[in-house]
């Protein structure tokens, strides 16, 4: 049996069609989304309302707020914060789990994030034997 390269696989599809991708309906009536980072409103909220959700977005949780009993930050702008609150991170999770018998990959018990912090030491969370798959991702933006 022929082997076909990607570079063939890829010819086959455009030229079959496979790979159109349906276009969006523009909509006048929302702005354009800023191309970068300005700590701005991109027009969908009024500046006001954009800075009263981004200091929720920054506010600090506590105990007494109902963190925990694991976590990773005390805020989301802890993590989403590069270049501007919002953004992306310079932090990174981690993640794990395992392959089973089936070749699927499975969470960890508890899923597959596994928090940084934790209100107790007894809480804290570990990688559990057997979950060999593991990787550090890093936050995406959260606008």
């Amino acid at each position: 049996m022929r082997r076909l390269s990607l570079v063939t696989i890829a010819l086959w599809v455009l030229a079959t069609g496979w790979a159109t991708v349906p276009r969006m309906a523009s909509n006048p009536a929302l702005p354009d989304a800023q191309a970068g980072f300005s700590d701005e409103t991109n027009g969908v909220l009024t500046p006001a309302e954009f800075d009263s959700a981004r200091d929720v977005f920054a506010e600090q949780e506590f105990v007494a707020d109902g963190l925990g009993p694991v976590y990773n930050a005390q805020s989301c702008g802890e993590c989403h914060q590069n270049p501007v609150t919002g953004g992306i991170s310079q932090i990174t999770e981690v993640r794990a789990g395992h392959v089973n018998g089936f070749g699927k990959f499975v969470d960890h018990a508890g899923g597959s994030l596994i928090h940084s912090r934790a209100i107790d030491a007894t809480a804290q969370e570990h990688i559990l034997r057997g979950n060999q798959v593991r990787t550090f991702r890093t936050s995406q933006h959260a606008r």
